[in-house]
């Protein structure tokens, strides 16, 4: 589970996710508050309306259904995908 919030964390970074919200969820998962970390991602992703991938919602949804965490905590997150991600470039 730790390799997979870090590998969510690197793509919200890659993503745009500030500095300051991916030290925040890094300081969490240091301490094993591995949903905490998950909902600060979630979270700043969503009131930032950063435009994510289909790949990162995906290992959201992952670590998500791991910590058994309902749908409707994070659904809200489709919103923010685009298909027109490549390597972290929004491509238009």
């Amino acid at each position: 589970m730790i390799k997979l919030l870090q590998s969510i964390m690197n793509n919200a970074r890659i993503s745009g996710l500030k500095k300051d919200d991916i030290l925040n969820a890094e300081e969490f998962l240091k301490y094993n508050e591995l949903g905490l970390c998950l909902d600060t991602i979630i979270t700043q992703l969503h009131e930032d309306n950063i435009i994510i991938s289909k790949d990162l919602y995906n290992l959201i949804d992952k670590a998500a259904k791991e910590m058994n965490i309902p749908l409707e905590d994070y659904s809200f997150l489709n919103d923010n995908i685009t298909e027109d991600i490549q390597d972290g470039m929004i491509m238009k």
